[in-house]
């Protein structure tokens, strides 16, 4: 090339190349076959909708505030191009070049995207809807908005999301290995079987998201929050979760071990699998770990049975009126090293249910049964007493409520039934909590010296010694 063509391709401005474009594809590949490579190809402020760009060579061309919506790129080579405030709005991304592109500041909702897009960048871009199928490595979304988006199969491994939106996103089977999702938000967010193991979701906050049989290997969590979402069958290994809090989670199947660090908070953590009756609830994920473990293995519970346990059996029939009373018992309970489980008796027909509850209850340390609302709760507390009848339970009953008509006889019956606890409300609850717990650590601690009587036998003795005073006035 000589001096002068190369100054000929230099003076070029941005009408120029327009035109060139305009004279259709054979004539702009031919161009860019002869145009110098260090030399910057501009084009701005122009209108390209609904073209079909396929089979374009737009290597390393620089595109800003241009119009892409409806715009057709297959087999396209958009490699090294640079995308700024554009506006790809339902463009279609497909087998085309993409490595090492770079978008900012755009518009891509709507955006179909597949083929190769490693070490790309996709910074402060809106993807709203948009259907994503590729291959991502090493590309940079910061702040990107996924809203809704349809995200397949689509390799994000080593990539950057510092602050993007993951919220509604529906798809699966995505890798997000040692991927940065510092700050990054999953709201209502569908991504099954994804694998985000080494990745950084410190900050991160998954919501009312689908989660299950996710993998989470060396992931950090730290200051993270996960709430009212399923992780079912997921495997957390070696994770970071200091100052992570899991709050309402169905976590049926989930394996975590090896864990790090001290959690913010752990609470109401569902073992059972969703839409089965008996719902079992637990406030840690080694707890449900070992919970489970101990329903589905007899040999493992033989061996458990001899130890003391801090387990405590809440039972009840958890309306949605009585449900706040329960979770403040739970919660107070855990503030005194306890481990409550709850139980919910809905749908207890269900004979495997009822075993389930046998079995928590025999590893209790005590059980706690709210009796307010006893219609689901009387004949499975009755045959717990008959098989474990040395097994402290404190019946708490709401104080404008009665009993139900047979508890008397039960309560009268055996020794270990304590007496009735009355509560006001929540906050009763709180400032009162040692009144519902001593009675029951001082009849454990009786029980341990067989010629010292507990409290509840002293009144049952009482009872009946009045009992014998009145029969013989009638004799």
């Amino acid at each position: 090339m000589t001096a002068q063509e190369y100054q000929t391709f230099r003076n070029m401005s941005c009408e120029d190349f327009l035109n060139l474009v305009k004279q259709g594809k054979e004539v702009w590949n031919n161009f860019k076959k002869t145009f110098p490579r260090n030399l910057p190809i501009k084009i701005h402020d122009f209108d390209f909708s609904n073209t079909d760009f396929s089979y374009f060579n737009f290597l390393g061309v620089n595109f800003n505030s241009c119009n892409f919506s409806n715009t057709r790129f297959y087999n396209s080579s958009l490699n090294a191009c640079v995308f700024n405030k554009v506006n790809f709005t339902n463009a279609k991304v497909g087998d085309s070049g993409c490595t090492n592109i770079s978008i900012t500041d755009s518009n891509m909702q709507g955006v179909y995207l597949s083929g190769n897009f490693r070490g790309s960048v996709f910074r402060n871009v809106d993807l709203t809807g948009a259907n994503i199928a590729c291959d991502c490595i090493s590309t940079d979304f910061s702040n990107a908005n996924f809203y809704e988006a349809t995200i397949k199969s689509t390799n994000f491994s080593q990539s950057k999301f510092q602050g993007a939106d993951f919220s509604k996103v529906k798809g699966g089977r995505n890798s997000f290995l040692s991927a940065e999702l510092v700050n990054t938000k999953f709201e209502d967010a569908y991504l099954p079987f994804s694998d985000f193991s080494g990745s950084n979701l410190s900050n991160a906050t998954f919501t009312d998201s689908f989660l299950s049989n996710c993998i989470f290997y060396q992931v950090n969590f730290s200051n993270a929050i996960i709430s009212n979402s399923f992780l079912q069958r997921c495997v957390i290994v070696e994770g970071n979760m200091s100052g992570c809090a899991i709050i309402n989670c169905f976590i049926y199947g989930l394996s975590a071990w090896g864990l790090e660090g001290i959690f913010r908070q752990q609470s109401n953590l569902i073992i059972t699998p969703k839409n089965r009756g008996g719902q079992i609830t637990v406030d840690n994920l080694d707890m449900a770990q070992f919970i489970f473990l101990l329903l589905n293995n007899k040999n493992i519970r033989n061996v458990i049975d001899t130890v003391t346990s801090k387990t405590v059996l809440i039972l009840g029939r958890f309306t949605p009126e009585r449900k706040e009373i329960l979770d403040t018992l739970r919660i107070e309970l855990s503030k005194y090293n306890y481990v409550p489980v709850l139980f919910d008796f809905e749908n207890s027909e269900n004979q495997t249910l009822l075993e389930t509850v046998m079995t928590l209850a025999g590893m209790a340390r005590f059980i706690i049964a709210d009796i307010t609302i006893a219609t689901m709760v009387r004949e499975e507390l009755r045959t717990i007493i008959e098989k474990y009848p040395s097994k402290p339970i404190k019946p708490i009953l709401l104080e404008t409520e009665k009993s139900y008509v047979t508890f008397p006889e039960i309560l009268n019956s055996f020794k270990s039934i304590l007496s009735i606890y009355y509560y006001k409300d929540k906050q009763d609850i709180i400032l009162n909590i040692d009144k519902l717990i001593n009675p029951i650590e001082d009849w454990l601690e009786q029980k341990k010296n067989p010629s010292h009587k507990t409290q509840r036998e002293i009144e049952l003795e009482n009872q009946i010694q009045i009992l014998k005073e009145e029969l013989k006035g009638k004799i």
